[in-house]
């Protein structure tokens, strides 16, 4: 096996990991800080944060680095995109959420992010309302039932 070969041959293995990781953050997320929880709780939340620390370390160890996209210019060969969304804080065309991160091996693509991307509404023209400026937007028209 080629050395090109054997660095890619554990993609459709990395891939199927990378729903595992998926699975824990969310765990982890859906669990909370833990804070005001009882002392089992708190001890299950470390387990699954040290496991996913664990896979992570794993992932790094073979070549698979983790994208986290936000506030980059969309990129159609590492992103896809999900939804546009405004937003005043990144450019038209830019990354403005993150819903899934995105992985690469070595240079190449495991799972691309899924993201939402920025959409700045059109400022139409200023007016003068009450003695002041104000800014009329254009939204889109809601779709009728």
């Amino acid at each position: 096996m080629s050395r090109i070969s054997a660095n890619y041959a554990i993609a459709k293995f990395a891939r199927d990991l990378l729903d595992v990781g998926d699975n824990l953050r969310r765990a982890l997320e859906a669990a909370g800080d833990g804070a005001n929880q009882n002392e089992a709780m708190k001890t299950l939340i470390e387990g699954v944060e040290m496991t996913e620390r664990t896979l992570l370390k794993s992932f790094e160890q073979n070549g698979i680095k983790k994208m986290e996209p936000l506030g980059e210019k969309l990129d159609p060969n590492k992103h896809q995109a999900v939804f546009e969304m405004p937003s005043a804080e990144h450019p038209e065309g830019h990354v403005a959420q993150v819903m899934q991160a995105g992985y690469v091996i070595k240079d190449r693509l495991l799972r691309p992010a899924m993201v939402g991307v920025a959409k700045n509404p059109k400022v139409l023209r200023p007016m003068r309302a009450a003695n002041r400026e104000v800014m009329l937007i254009h939204l889109p028209k809601p779709i009728n039932s």
